[in-house]
């Protein structure tokens, strides 16, 4: 089963929407950069990574599929905008707000004791492009150049529910805290609220 990543266009008020189209598979909330015309085409732009000086796009394309025979057919986690097809982008404007998975973010790292951890993304944190990928960039400080948003708001939904000895042993919390949860399933996502900053 795909995890891909999910968005939802929150508040998007005076965004223009474009067609985009990749080289390669990319998910629903990255940021790309606008290319030229695809060839033959004449509303149909090439996305590319995104620079710090480019502006940048959400890619949100709606999440559905034509095979509904199955409820998973129609997960949004198990949607992916394929290399060569045509997707939805939205231009950023200041002000916008959108929301993404914490795990389609790449997260800020610490260095403690010669052990490399990952900090969860935190309201306060900002997000740019790291210059390389699609994903967006949790950093500490605000940038001075390129796409700047903000983290406003992150909430946990889901749960985990015990289906037997073939989920996995999850536990919940840590130290004197910790709960064990058995053998679940955890459909736990951690949504991250983003509010553009400025985009170039």
């Amino acid at each position: 089963m795909a995890n891909y990543n999910v968005v939802e266009t929150t508040n998007m008020w005076g965004a223009k929407c474009l067609s985009f189209q990749a080289t390669s598979d990319i998910e629903n909330g990255m940021l790309v950069a606008k290319g030229d015309l695809v060839t033959g085409e004449t509303d149909i732009y090439t996305a590319s990574v995104p620079t710090t000086s480019d502006e940048v796009y959400l890619v949100a394309n709606p999440a559905w599929s034509y095979d509904n025979n199955r409820a998973t057919d129609q997960n949004e986690e198990n949607y992916i905008n394929k290399a060569g097809v045509p997707f939805r982008v939205y231009q950023l404007k200041k002000d916008n707000k959108f929301k993404t998975y914490s795990t389609g973010i790449t997260p800020i790292t610490e260095t403690k004791e010669s052990e490399t951890k990952d900090v969860p993304v935190a309201v306060g944190q900002y997000i740019t492009v790291d210059g390389s990928t699609n994903k967006p960039k949790a950093v500490a400080t605000k940038p001075t150049s390129g796409f700047v948003g903000k983290v406003i708001a992150v909430e946990e939904i889901g749960f985990p529910y015990c289906i037997g000895s073939i989920g996995q042993n999850v536990v919940i919390g840590s130290g004197d805290s910790a709960v064990g949860m058995g053998y679940s399933a955890d459909t736990r996502v951690t949504k991250v609220t983003i509010e553009v900053i400025k985009n170039v």
